[in-house]
């Protein structure tokens, strides 16, 4: 009698246990934002306001709807346990300085052209571009990619751009350009095409920070501050890497390494060890190049510009190509 109960009761576990994943399953379901009607899921009321699929089937959040929540309270699209993936398959355009977040369990797929929030707009899960698409943030918010961002297409940010993860590690942007505010960078970013910063560039991986372009150009259109990366090398040997701010400031640079042409236009370049320019330099402005840790500064190829160029190091300094060869140099100071 004993046994015959024991074997009841496995039987019963396992077929609860077997019901509850099953429920699980079935609750957790794919959610589109489109045009079309809202169905299979709902608003929960709350603050912030979570939109979630009701377990019935696959949901789709109409994007009226949306702004409309938008406006009145911060919105989180999804949830872990409710939502597998989300495809943002029509324009989003608020004017709202609250929150809005997409958080499923696994991928977001960028399907639309633009998304605009007066606040902030994160992505909390890898995301993908299927299109070229442009993304603005008012003053009060950004535009946080908290995961990976892939996609073979270009990508504009007009706001603050923040990448918490590698940016075109498995699949390369086309582009990328952050126009008007700050960049965050706590991963690598690869494009095949250009990527251009207009402002503060910030450098806050733990670890190695690389900008790789595999077909044009790199852009530094300001100043970049190195919060914690132990090293910075730019890779864009089929185009030209351009510093039109100041490098390392505040926060100044371990080392720099600049494969393919590059123009110094920002006066200033700052690290603790060594600095590598493998390919021509250009100077576009007056430049004083500094290791403050005997660090060696190595010109790999010519150097030219009609400006003045200083050279700070205890370390060696190195010319491997004619100086002033095709425009002469104003002047040139080594070790001042």
């Amino acid at each position: 009698m004993g046994g015959g109960r024991f074997v009841l009761l496995g039987c019963v576990v396992a077929v609860a246990m077997a019901v509850l994943a099953t429920a699980a399953q079935a609750a957790a379901q794919p959610l589109t934002i489109s045009s079309a009607a809202t169905s299979a899921g709902a608003f929960s009321g709350g603050s912030p306001d979570v939109f979630t699929p009701d377990g019935t089937g696959p949901a789709n959040l109409n994007v009226t709807d949306l702004q409309n929540q938008l406006a009145s309270t911060d919105v989180e699209v999804g949830t872990a346990g409710s939502t597998t993936t989300i495809s943002i398959d029509n324009d989003i355009s608020s004017a709202s300085t609250h929150e809005l977040d997409f958080d499923p369990a696994s991928g977001i797929t960028v399907n639309t052209p633009t998304i605009t929030n007066g606040g902030l707009v994160e992505f909390v899960r890898g995301t993908v571009l299927a299109q070229d698409a442009t993304m603005t943030a008012g003053a009060s918010g950004n535009v946080l990619f908290a995961s990976t961002l892939d996609g073979g297409h270009a990508l504009t940010i007009q706001g603050v751009g923040v990448f918490d993860g590698a940016v075109g590690s498995t699949t390369a942007l086309s582009s990328l350009t952050v126009t008007s505010a700050t960049t965050d960078v706590t991963g690598s970013i690869t494009t095949t095409g250009s990527q251009s910063y207009g402002q503060l560039v910030q450098l806050f991986v733990s670890g190695p920070a690389a900008f790789t372009s595999t077909g044009g150009s790199v852009t530094f259109g300001a100043d970049v501050d190195n919060r914690f990366a132990t090293s910075m090398t730019v890779n864009a040997t089929s185009g030209t890497t351009t510093f039109d701010g100041v490098v390392g400031a505040p926060g100044v640079v371990p080392s720099l390494t600049v494969n393919g042409p590059a123009a110094l236009a920002g006066g200033s370049v700052m690290t603790t060890g060594a600095q590598t320019y493998d390919d021509a330099v250009t100077l576009g402005a007056n430049a004083t190049v500094t290791s403050t840790g005997a660090g060696n500064v190595t010109f790999g190829s010519t150097v030219n510009g009609a400006h003045a160029l200083a050279v700070n190091t205890a370390g060696t300094t190195t010319f491997g190509g004619a100086v002033g060869g095709s425009t002469a140099l104003l002047s040139l100071l080594t070790d001042a």
